[in-house]
Order: C-alpha cells, then sequence, then structure tokens
C-alpha cells in the first residue's frame, strides 16, 4: 500500500496529478472506455512498453475528476519484457528517495539495523565519536523527525550507555519540573487575574449604584408605563389599553430585598374599539387578545380622561421606565395629538435597548451583532419571577418591568444612562 503511495505521489508519468480548483475539462474518464487503455506504468506491469512517438491521450483516472493520467491505447505499445523490467526498476529507484527518508521504511525496504542514540543506548550501545548519523522522519505520517545511526556508527559500552541513559532520564525529570512549575504559575496568574476582576467588577457595580442613588436622591420617584396597540404603525393603528405604576425608590442595596419600591399610583386603562376596523390588525389581536368582546368585558375608558391621569403621574416623576419606549411613545403622543393633552416626558429609560449588551442574544448562530431582547427573555436572564405573569398584557408588562428595574439597580448592570424620545 505505501508502495502505491510512493509510485502515484513521485512518479508523474506513471500516475494521475491532481487537477487544480479549476472546473473540469472535458475528457475522457478512464474507468469507462471500452477499449483497454492503461497508464506505462500499468502496461510496464504487463511487459508492455510505449512505443516510440505514442503521446497517448490525458483522461480522468476515475469519476471523480480529481486525478489525471496519460493513458495509451493497446496499438501504443508493444511487447517487450526488458524494457518494462528496466522501467519499472527506474520507478522504484526515483520512489525510494523519499522512502529512504521515513526511518521506519529504510528498515523495510533497506533491511539495514538502524536506531535512535536513546534507542542504541537501550540495548547497551553508544555513538561512536565524530558519527554524525542522519536524520529521517520517524514514521510515514511527517510528523517528527529524530537523528538515526546505522550499527556500524555505534560500539558495545554498556557502561557508558548507562550513564547517558541516565543523564538522559535527568533531564527530562528537570523539563517535567520545569513543565510543572510554570504550569502552576500559569493557574497561580490566572486565579490573580480572576480575582481582580472580580475585584473590578464589584467596584463598577457599586459605582453604577451609586449613579443611581445620586440620580434619584432629588426625586426617587419613577414612572414605569406599557401600552397595547392594535398594529405596528401609530400613525395607521390605534392604541387599545394604557397602563403605568408610579413607584417611589425608598432603599438601594446590592440585594434584592435592600432595592425597595413603593408603588404611589396605578392606572390600567382600555379604550373602545376604533370605528375604522382597518385601524386594528389580526396580528396585532391574535398576541394581545384584545378583540372587541374583550375590551368591553374588561370595560373602556375614555381616552382623554386617562391621557390625562397618566401627564399627571408623568410630571411627577424624575424617569420614565419602560421596554421598547419609543414604541410606546409614539402611539401616546399620537393619541396625546388627536385628545389634545400635553405631555411632557421626563428623562426615559428603555431597558430593552440598555440591556442589549448584558443580554448577549443572537437572531441566529453566527450574527456578528446582537438583538434586542424581548420582555420575557431579559426576565429569564435576570432570574425574575414571571409564574404569575400573564404577558402581552400592559399591566402585566408594567409589573415585569419594575422586578427588572429592581434587578439592574440592585446588581448595578447599568447605568441610568437614557435615551430620549
Amino acid at each position: 500500500m505505501c508502495y502505491a503511495v510512493f509510485i502515484s505521489v513521485f512518479s508523474s508519468d506513471l500516475s494521475g496529478r491532481r487537477c487544480k480548483s479549476s472546473p473540469p475539462k472535458k475528457m475522457h474518464v478512464a474507468t469507462k472506455r471500452k477499449e483497454a487503455v492503461h497508464t506505462s506504468y500499468q502496461w510496464a506491469e504487463l511487459g508492455y512498453v510505449v512505443k516510440a512517438g505514442c503521446e497517448g491521450e490525458e483522461m480522468w483516472c476515475c469519476q471523480t475528476c480529481k486525478y489525471t493520467a496519460i493513458y495509451y491505447r493497446e496499438d501504443e505499445v508493444e511487447k517487450n519484457t526488458r524494457k518494462a523490467r528496466a522501467f519499472l526498476k527506474k520507478a522504484v529507484t526515483d520512489t525510494a528517495r523519499f522512502k529512504y527518508r521515513v526511518a521506519t521504511y529504510r528498515k523495510m525496504y533497506d533491511h539495514k539495523v538502524i536506531d535512535t542514540r536513546e534507542g542504541w543506548a537501550k540495548k547497551g550501545f553508544v555513538v561512536i565519536q565524530r558519527r554524525r548519523g542522519e536524520v529521517m522522519f520517524t514514521n510515514g505520517f511527517l510528523g517528527r523527525t529524530a537523528r538515526y545511526y546505522y550499527d556500524a556508527d555505534v560500539k558495545k559500552d554498556e557502561a557508558a550507555a548507562g550513564r547517558f541513559l541516565e543523564l538522559l532520564r535527568r533531564e527530562r525529570n528537570a523539563r517535567r519540573r520545569e513543565l510543572a512549575r510554570t504550569r502552576k504559575d500559569r493557574v497561580h496568574a490566572a486565579e490573580v487575574r480572576r480575582i481582580k476582576e472580580e475585584a473590578i467588577q464589584a467596584a463598577l457595580e457599586a459605582e453604577k449604584r451609586g449613579c443611581w442613588l445620586g440620580y434619584l436622591s432629588p426625586n426617587p420617584r419613577i414612572l414605569l408605563f406599557d401600552c397595547e396597540t392594535g398594529g405596528l404603525n401609530c400613525v395607521d393603528n390605534d392604541m387599545l389599553s394604557l397602563s403605568y405604576q408610579l413607584i417611589e425608590f425608598q432603599t438601594i442595596g446590592r440585594k434584592e430585598g435592600q432595592c425597595s419600591v413603593k408603588v404611589l399610583e396605578k392606572g390600567d386603562y382600555y379604550f373602545d374599539w376604533p370605528e375604522d376596523e382597518d385601524r386594528v390588525t389580526e396580528e396585532a389581536i391574535y398576541v394581545n387578545g384584545l378583540t372587541r368582546e374583550r375590551l368591553a368585558e374588561l370595560g373602556t375608558t375614555d381616552r382623554r380622561t386617562a391621557l390625562i391621569a397618566f401627564s399627571d403621574a408623568l410630571a411627577q416623576a424624575r424617569m420614565a421606565v419602560a421596554h421598547n419606549a419609543a414604541f410606546d411613545c409614539g402611539f401616546i403622543n399620537a393619541a396625546a395629538a388627536d385628545a389634545d393633552v400635553q405631555v411632557t416626558w421626563p428623562r426615559i429609560y428603555d431597558t430593552m435597548k440598555r440591556m442589549t449588551d448584558y443580554c448577549r442574544l443572537f437572531w441566529y448562530e453566527g450574527a456578528h451583532k446582537y438583538k434586542w431582547p424581548r420582555l420575557g427573555e431579559l426576565a429569564e436572564i435576570l432570574e425574575v419571577d414571571t409564574s404569575d405573569i400573564e404577558f402581552h398584557l400592559s399591566s402585566a408588562d408594567v409589573e415585569v418591568t419594575k422586578r427588572c428595574l429592581q434587578k439592574i439597580i440592585a446588581g448595578g448592570l447599568d447605568y441610568p444612562f437614557t435615551h430620549r424620545i
């Protein structure tokens, strides 16, 4: 098997040449030809040689179209056993140039005793002075090389061989100790690096909590809000519900229990089904479930009354917080303009945009940019209990946003940097 590999690799005239990355040429496939076609080496094995002046035909060796070779038909060769044998001998000589560079093949084909200095020492022999040996590959995989010596390069000396092996053992033990010391140093350096990173992270979290404390110290009130709509466009679709909570932070600490809030005002408003049914899409109703019957069951409120109450609560807050605040603010501003209600926004903190880098979620595997997390995904990452929550209701989404905000502030996960709408 090795012999065949040598023939194919080192004799371009005897077997195929690997084709380039270009598309396969329009050539015949040797295995599909009806008449007998062989390479010059295959004909030589049968006792034939190629006639003078015959150029043959280049064909694919098989249907995979990876290798080509020059093939000759039966009328292009002649019977000559002596020349065929000489041709085969030359081919073996050409491939032997490579196989003699591999120690295992040298032992196999040359029938000579060769070994490394250590191998000879284990047998009680030492290398004669000024004998350089020969560098060869240790095996056919060509991964490692070593210096090999023939039996003529060594002499019998068990005492010297023992001293050499003892010296070699000491050197290897010293290398092992050095490797273990290096590994221990790496582990220690990694531990020191981990402690430093934890200290930096703790200091960063403390700084973020301090920023929240400093920002909310003049007025610790925050308004959380959410709305459910009949579509995605605030111009073409109507707002169907509006919920908010006006909360006041009492303490801000590391643990969630130390980040306590007090609900000062709470509002849940549902609005009448629009007269123009085109302002409500089936996809939106499928998500939030606010059908005409469901709204009548929950009880509706006049939009102007709800927006006035929301605007009054908003005026008391130092900051407004929502998940995907741009979407909700667009519908609230559109409804306020229709109802002739003035809504003045304070600073707005959007949990969706601010926590994108913290959540590190991707749309698909291999994406180069993080996606905005949904409210449920954010609650899951922050380990917020949502067992009692029914998502896609504005009142429930406000409650989940409040719990997520407590986690963010208590854990020092983000600064109170804000987005203006």
